[in-house]
């Protein structure tokens, strides 16, 4: 396993891409300075000062769009006394505000990049749409990335259930207001629009 830290970073995500090959290695680059993180659907990623920016390999699920809800299942499961739940399909939620989010980028059938971002402590005050939230407590790496390289998620659908933040809940998927009733066999989200049945497998969800 090799693990970089770096003072400052533009780009946990880019630094990553530099390190790897199309075989599969243990690599983990973070800081606590990251000037340019890269967020879903080619949003950028605010990082408050301080706070932790983490990217490592990690092998994809059989279903792309899986591996994003195993990753967030696994910090739910390192971070257990916290109570955090997840917003599909890549937002970490504490007491109603987001604390972090995930992005993946595929490599091949045997590797994705991992970037994970997670408010640490609240050095700044900042406007969003959605409220940002901060989990107040030193991480330590090598114990985060060894839970998540060796922990398994044996059934990651009904593991998202227990910590879905929106579990039958009215919300906007896009622009469609939805009831949210839970994710299929590949991650995507299985909801309701009135009496009909709908899957998403890529939306952006906020809250109604």
């Amino acid at each position: 396993m090799k693990i970089i830290s770096l003072d400052v970073c533009h780009s946990t995500q880019e630094e990553l891409k530099n390190q790897v090959s199309d075989s599969f290695n243990k690599i983990i680059i973070h800081t606590k300075n990251q000037t340019n993180g890269i967020g879903q659907r080619g949003r950028s990623w605010f990082h408050f000062e301080g706070s932790l920016a983490l990217s490592l390999t990690f092998r994809p699920c059989n279903s792309p769009t899986l591996t994003p809800l195993k990753i967030g299942i696994l910090l739910c499961k390192y971070f257990d006394d916290l109570d955090l739940k997840l917003k599909w399909p890549n937002d970490l939620i504490l007491n109603g505000k987001k604390v972090g989010g995930i992005i993946c980028e595929y490599i091949n059938n045997d590797l994705v990049l991992v970037g994970i971002g997670i408010n640490i402590f609240e050095t700044e005050s900042k406007e969003f749409e959605f409220p940002h939230g901060f989990i107040n407590r030193d991480i330590e790496i090598r114990a985060l990335v060894d839970f998540l390289y060796s922990t398994e998620v044996k059934n990651i659908q009904s593991d998202f259930m227990k910590v879905c933040d929106h579990l039958n809940k009215d919300v906007f998927l896009d622009s469609d207001l939805v009831r949210f009733e839970g994710i299929g066999n590949d991650g995507e989200a299985l909801v309701k629009i009135g009496e009909s049945e709908k899957k998403y497998y890529s939306a952006r969800l906020r809250y109604s």
